[in-house]
């Protein structure tokens, strides 16, 4: 249990980091160009396809049953794709993902289930 927490942390963080490294360039520009850059970045709205592709990729090389619950997980990637376009989006994507792995211990949670399960966890360690 514990090792399926610490996986799921460091899922969370890897998602995260596509994020930051999505926005670092804006530490490159000055002024004027800075927020010409941030606001071209955000009516590109690649941040969410690639926060999928980062799920899709970690549960790909990370899941337990390397064959995928004897499914295609390549068809995963580019059936949603396309469709991607909030991080909503991803969250719904990744779900039914993990849905197809019948597995009841795989969920993509939000940041505030996640606190909160951690924080349940902390209080009931021994």
């Amino acid at each position: 249990m514990l090792k399926r927490l610490l996986d799921m942390f460091l899922f969370i963080v890897a998602s995260m980091s596509v994020i930051i490294i999505l926005v670092s360039p804006v530490s490159l520009f000055n002024g004027k160009n800075a927020i010409k850059f941030k606001n071209w970045i955000s009516t590109q709205n690649i941040a969410p396809q690639r926060l999928f592709v980062a799920c899709w990729r970690n549960i790909k090389s990370s899941y337990i049953d390397s064959s995928m619950n004897h499914q295609d997980w390549e068809k995963w990637k580019y059936k949603y794709l396309k469709h991607i376009k909030t991080d909503e989006d991803v969250a719904v994507a990744v779900n039914s993902m993990l849905a197809s792995l019948n597995d009841a211990n795989s969920e993509f949670i939000n940041e505030k289930k996640y606190k909160i399960q951690e924080s349940f966890i902390r209080e009931n360690e021994e």
